[in-house]
């Protein structure tokens, strides 16, 4: 896409986009359960980041997509459609990929 696109072209200009953007302070690590075991991070993603990837998501929103088929004929090794996704009728979300090579934050993340 374009953004996509004109950030690739600033990075290789040696531009490093969100270089300015700081990270957290000191990530907090809590052990909520040992087995398995689950880990809480707290201040994993500073404000300034947060402000940064919601501007580089800004115009790119499209709906989610789902996978198609059942799930017990998805996880089936014959089943010829696999891995092929849709927008679904009751999945209501949007999401943005973004690349690594957007930006420094997004790399950092």
């Amino acid at each position: 896409d374009a953004q996509g696109a004109s950030a690739a072209s600033l990075k290789e200009a040696g531009k490093d986009i969100g270089a300015e953007v700081p990270g957290p302070g000191k990530i907090k690590a809590s052990v909520v359960h040992e087995d398995p075991i689950v880990i809480h991070y707290e201040d994993f993603v500073s404000a300034a980041e947060s402000e940064h990837i919601l501007q580089l998501c800004e115009g790119r929103w499209q709906r989610s997509t789902v996978s198609v088929g059942k799930a017990s004929e998805l996880l089936s090794a014959g089943y010829k459609d696999q891995g092929q996704e849709a927008v679904g009728e009751t999945r209501t979300s949007d999401s943005v990929h973004l690349t690594f090579d957007e930006s420094i934050v997004v790399e950092r993340i």
